[in-house]
């Protein structure tokens, strides 16, 4: 099943983002997603002038967690395309084949054909992804697909403070017994 975010806004709760996006199921408009910023969870609810069927399929996965993943997933890939945007502006953000994740490279100047030239001249294969051209992607996905990932990064994140805690214990633990 297909799902896709559009009219995402978000902006700065007392709590939190806050979140208000129309949801679509297999390209038919059928609820909402909202965080009022205010501390809670994030909550898709179906719309009362969306299409039958897909309300209905929404109404069936509203207790399914994959669902709030997916949509978390979702809202994710939108802000960070945001990111890509704005630096869009008056740069070209590209990445190449064997970059760390979340590294990016960019050309002092926007997108263009001579941008193009220059980048497959100096990197020719290397280039794995243009920012300016991976903005215009819809965001979308599959919905196991997407709650899957999500779980993987929120588990890969969550070993990751577990690795931080431990070394930094570990730190604490050699300068006491080097003072001692």
């Amino acid at each position: 099943m297909k799902i896709a975010l559009k009219n995402v806004k978000m902006m700065q709760g007392r709590d939190g983002m806050v979140v208000n996006a129309t949801v679509y199921l297999d390209g038919k408009c059928a609820g909402i997603a909202i965080d009022d910023g205010n501390g809670g969870e994030l909550m898709v609810d179906p719309m009362y002038n969306a299409d039958a069927t897909a309300w209905a399929k929404l109404r069936e996965l509203r207790c399914d967690e994959r669902l709030v993943n997916a949509v978390e997933q979702l809202l994710y890939e939108w802000e960070f395309k945001k990111q890509i945007k704005e630096w869009s502006r008056k740069h070209t953000p590209f990445r190449l084949k064997g970059d760390k994740k979340g590294e990016w490279r960019t050309v002092r100047r926007r997108y263009d054909a001579a941008v193009q030239k220059y980048l497959n001249d100096k990197y020719g294969d290397k280039i794995e992804i243009i920012g300016s051209l991976f903005c215009k992607e819809p965001v979308e996905g599959d919905l196991d697909e997407l709650a899957t990932k999500y779980r993987a990064e929120l588990e890969a994140r969550i070993a990751d403070m577990n690795k931080q805690s431990a070394e930094s214990k570990q730190t604490k633990q050699t300068k006491q017994t080097k003072s001692a």
